[in-house]
């Protein structure tokens, strides 16, 4: 995992968070929680 952004605006971090609750997904949740596999390279740096 590796960061891609820094989010430090309270308002956009509210307007995200949000919009993760309408979905019903957990923000703190990865991609097995909604169903979806890892990507690949994921899954070969976890094997190696």
């Amino acid at each position: 995992m590796r960061v891609i952004a820094l989010i430090q605006e309270p308002k956009v971090i509210d307007k995200i968070l949000k919009h993760l609750r309408t979905k019903g997904r957990d923000a703190r949740a990865g991609a097995w929680a909604t169903g979806l596999s890892p990507p690949a390279d994921a899954a070969a740096a976890e094997a190696a």
